[in-house]
């Protein structure tokens, strides 16, 4: 069944994560972040650290004005009679080819992060990413651009999840599961302060015109699942001076005025 069917989409809670996926992101995170500081670059940040579901990679990175999206990918060394050692991976053809698509798409660049699962260690020296088009060493250091980039519409369709997540955890919602994946709604499954688990559909807003749910009301007649659990509406607005369009990195106000109901179940 592919992974963006609804079938799969309304799981709550998701999938169980395996605990070697969280050690695999923590070595990739500590790996990444050291070497991009060890070389005194300070225009970096992590767009998502969390893996999600369904999603075309399992972490992303911007670097200046370049994003990298990077898949775990947790294989084994092996070592033949001529004393040659070759990385046999486990992902799959399919996963790769989706994030490339993706990655073309949104203007990422997609990569892979080889994790030796028989001593748990990079597979390549430094940085350990690999070009998922090309399968050579990709040296984000030395490819990353400073010219200024459009934000494409899955980096910010990501802002504006992140800033209702946050808004949730401050209320102390438990957050059920999530995804960034443009095209996918609603995209925030929460449980209330009554325990019921409700949904939450995010738009990004361009103006306050388009800040109104009875707009947007609806969503809950395209799966029945939907109909069983209350639903809100969430409009999240960017604002950046003197940029029309939003650009990578720069600094950014948010509006946002919380969640609004439009559907009871």
């Amino acid at each position: 069944m592919d992974r963006y069917s609804l079938t799969n989409m309304y799981e709550i809670p998701p999938q169980k994560i395996p605990d070697y996926f969280y050690k695999g992101i923590e070595l990739a995170g500590k790996t990444i972040t050291d070497e991009i500081k060890k070389n005194s670059i300070n225009d970096f940040s992590w767009i998502n650290t969390i893996p999600l579901y369904p999603s075309f990679h399992h972490l992303s990175f911007r670097l200046k004005q370049s994003v990298f999206s990077i898949l775990l990918d947790f294989g084994k060394n092996e070592t033949n009679s001529m004393w040659q050692t070759k990385f046999f991976s486990t992902l799959k053809e399919d996963v790769i080819n989706r994030q490339i698509t993706e990655c073309e798409k949104f203007n990422l660049i997609p990569c892979k992060f080889s994790i030796d699962l028989n001593t748990f260690t990079n597979v390549n020296p430094n940085i350990n990413l690999i070009n998922s088009k090309t399968n050579q060493i990709c040296k984000p250091l030395e490819i990353a651009v400073s010219k200024d980039t459009t934000m494409s519409s899955w980096e910010i369709n990501n802002f504006a999840i992140q800033i209702v997540l946050d808004d949730l955890r401050k209320k102390n919602y438990k957050i059920c599961s999530y995804c960034d994946m443009p095209g996918i709604e609603p995209q925030i499954w929460f449980e209330d302060e009554a325990g019921n688990i409700c949904w939450i559909l995010v738009k990004y807003l361009k103006d306050d015109t388009e800040d109104d749910y009875h707009k947007w009301q609806g969503l809950q007649n395209t799966n029945d699942v939907l109909k069983e659990h209350d639903g809100y509406f969430a409009g999240v607005q960017f604002f950046q001076e003197e940029n029309q369009q939003l650009i990578r990195g720069k600094a950014t106000f948010v509006k946002y005025k919380g969640l609004q109901r439009n559907w009871v179940y």
